[in-house]
């Protein structure tokens, strides 16, 4: 009631990443504190200009989802960001936490480019865990939209 009485905006940032968040850096919350005065810019709440970190930024259409069985098990992301993973390529696999035995691997259903997503995780029952993308558009950040 504060926040909202007062005309104080309240962000919280998704960072991801699965188990892996004790691993982020301070260049990772610093991106990520860049990343809130950008959005706070862009709907005009301060005059700092927006700092980025490249030029151009790659637009997907995030369509092609990999789901699990409803085995339950440690997800492992075998794929890196960025990567392009064939249609039927394997995209992590599901391993038993207790034994480490293989469950299953996790197929993509097509090709596509890994966007940003968790590491590792525990899963239980019929889920995704894991969204690859197509380029649709290149964005350059330096010219007026």
């Amino acid at each position: 009631m504060f926040l909202r009485g007062n005309n104080i905006i309240h962000l919280t940032p998704e960072l991801s990443g699965g188990t892996g968040w004790y691993a982020n850096s301070s260049r990772d919350i610093r991106d990520a504190e860049q990343g809130i005065l950008n959005i706070l810019w862009a709907l005009d709440m301060i005059a700092t200009e927006p700092i980025y970190t490249q030029r151009h930024c790659d637009v997907y259409d995030a369509g092609n989802v990999v789901w699990k069985s409803s085995d339950d098990g440690l997800f492992i992301r075998e794929a890196k960001f960025g990567q392009e993973v064939e249609a039927q390529g394997t995209y992590g696999k599901l391993i038993n936490p207790y034994t480490g035995d293989l469950i299953s691997e996790l197929k993509a259903e097509r090709k596509g480019t890994v966007i940003p997503s968790g590491q590792e995780w525990p899963t239980i029952g019929n889920t995704s865990v894991g969204i690859l993308g197509d380029v649709t558009q290149v964005i350059d950040r330096e010219r007026p939209i």
